[in-house]
């Protein structure tokens, strides 16, 4: 059995350092790309619509969703003092 690799990822801005992880993974191994957007698909079903998010909170989502779609297309982020639900495409830092 082979050892295990640990790889240390940094952050420095979760949404962009992960819509630029998700853009290389997919530059790099096309063959995933169809599986990513059918997963993109499924996801875009659990999270909840625009519309229905009170306004100080469309702005983000709205910025969330457009990166799902097309990673490295969003360069900023709108403050916001709550949580985003899950994304479960994304990576997440360490606590560490």
């Amino acid at each position: 059995m082979q050892p295990r690799c640990t790889i240390i990822l940094k952050f420095n801005h979760w949404a962009k350092d992960n819509q630029a992880r998700v853009l290389n993974v997919l530059q790099r191994y096309l063959t995933l790309k169809t599986r990513y957007y059918a997963m993109l698909e499924a996801l875009l079903q659990l999270r909840p619509t625009i519309d229905t998010l009170p306004k100080a909170h469309q702005a983000l989502e709205k910025s969330v969703v457009q990166a799902f779609k097309e990673p490295g297309s969003v360069t900023h982020f709108p403050m916001a003092n709550y949580a985003l639900q899950a994304v479960y495409l994304w990576l997440y830092p360490s606590a560490n």
